[in-house]
């Protein structure tokens, strides 16, 4: 979860202050949530296949 924190305050500042989301930074945060994704899961595949 402390890896969103970046994703969660981006998400507050266009809420709270009204900061314009550009497709950019919407590209950014779906390219930051893949990469967690593929972390998360990939170690749950690997620790799931049995030994040689």
């Amino acid at each position: 979860m402390a890896l969103l924190i970046p994703f969660f305050g981006m998400g507050a500042s266009a809420l709270l202050l009204g900061e314009p989301l550009q497709t950019w930074k919407l590209g950014a945060a779906a390219l930051v949530m893949a990469g967690l994704a593929v972390n998360v899961f990939s170690t749950r595949l690997m620790a799931s296949k049995p030994a040689g």
